[in-house]
């Protein structure tokens, strides 16, 4: 599971609710503002070991940008944003505890829960007490079982399993692939066995080695049985420094098939691969919510403002954070009134948001954009949506 590491240093709680509260302030010639809870529950203060994400920091950058993006039109409806935090310190647990804060404070909807695993343990209770949750980057495929009122943001694992099969099949021609998993990771063992369904439904086979952990540093015993498979590729659904080291100890082999990957080599996998191949040239591609070069024009203005405010590039943390709160702000600013309920409607009744990560459909997957990116040495560039390849 998610294990941590380490804290690193963010901003306080004080400048915290300075940037994020200051939207829609009432002006000397307008009534006291309407002010709307809205909580964030997210790993605030630490970051995680088997993946690069620093979570709570680009989820701070995208909700600050949105609330700046929509500050005139949530003055115009004298609306006032005020937003509680709800660290959970990454911890399944820790969020356990923080779903029960936010159910009994005066929040009406959350925006959070930064992966599977704690969005998970997040979801009974808001769904038990009426409390709206729209995750932004959680992919578990169970997640909006638990009821209504839990919302992912993010494609989940077997959409984008089936794509990544689908391409792997109809574009690179893979017939036999070979497939490695750290068995300790339930977003891992997920995905894989998304994919594998997806792969033999399609004429593919798939070969397994033997079982791997997320700490593992020694992967000779791996690439001693993946040398003698006759194999068109690999599949490395696990997050980046893991599928980082496997790619690098394969082409230390010679081992040098297409290399295929999910979200989880995003966020900063671009920087943690190039670190690890060492310059040498490789093939891989992988699937993203989002890419820096987009050409959407939400993506642009994010991309525009996020290097403006912060000096420094927005990421697809970034850009799912601010995606799912320009969504609560929308709900908000339809809702005649103010209560749980009427922001949970809202939602059900929203179609398709255009957002900086593409088309979003509460509720279905079907229309979901997701981007195939290709990696070689000089790292991550954009191919294309290939929800509209393999429209559903």
């Amino acid at each position: 599971m998610l294990r941590l590491i380490r804290y690193f240093k963010l901003m306080t709680l004080p400048y915290f609710f300075l940037i994020f509260s200051f939207s829609a302030i009432a002006t000397e010639s307008k009534s006291f503002p309407k002010v709307i809870s809205v909580g964030v529950a997210t790993t605030l203060l630490e970051f995680e070991s088997n993946s690069s994400i620093t979570a709570g920091d680009f989820v701070r950058r995208g909700i600050n940008v949105a609330l700046r993006h929509y500050d005139k039109r949530l003055q115009e409806k004298n609306i006032r944003i005020a937003l509680k935090e709800f660290d959970y310190a990454n911890s399944d647990l820790a969020a356990l505890e923080a779903a029960k804060r936010a159910a009994a404070s005066d929040v009406i909807v959350v925006h959070g829960y930064d992966f599977s695993s704690h969005a998970l343990v997040a979801a009974p209770i808001h769904q038990k007490t009426g409390l709206p949750l729209l995750s932004p980057t959680a992919t578990a495929d169970r997640l909006t079982n638990f009821g209504p009122y839990i919302h992912q943001v993010a494609f989940n694992n077997s959409y984008q399993a089936k794509m990544l099969a689908r391409y792997a099949v109809k574009n690179l021609g893979v017939k036999r692939c070979l497939v490695v998993a750290a068995k300790d990771c339930a977003y891992c063992q997920d995905l894989e066995k998304s994919f594998s369904r997806e792969f033999k439904k399609l004429g593919g086979e798939t070969v397994k080695l033997s079982p791997i952990l997320q700490s593992d540093q020694d992967f000779a015993p791996l690439v001693a049985e993946a040398k003698v498979k006759n194999i068109d590729a690999v599949f490395l659904p696990n997050y980046e420094v893991l599928s980082a080291r496997i790619v690098s100890a394969f082409l230390s082999a010679g081992i040098r098939k297409p290399f295929i990957g999910g979200d989880g080599w995003t966020s900063f996998g671009e920087r943690i691969f190039k670190s690890a191949m060492a310059e040498r040239d490789f093939k891989a591609y992988s699937i993203g919510h989002w890419h820096l070069t987009s050409l959407l024009p939400a993506s642009q203005r994010l991309v525009k403002d996020f290097q403006a405010i912060y000096k420094t590039q927005a990421n697809d943390t970034a850009a799912l954070a601010y995606d799912t709160m320009c969504i609560i702000l929308e709900a908000v600013l339809r809702a005649k009134t103010y209560t749980r309920e009427s922001i949970e409607r809202e939602l059900r009744q929203l179609k398709t948001f255009h957002g900086a990560t593409g088309k979003i459909q509460l509720g279905t997957q079907s229309a979901r954009s997701l981007y195939l990116l290709h990696m070689n040495k000089n790292g991550f560039s954009l191919v294309e949506d290939l929800s509209e390849r393999y429209a559903w």
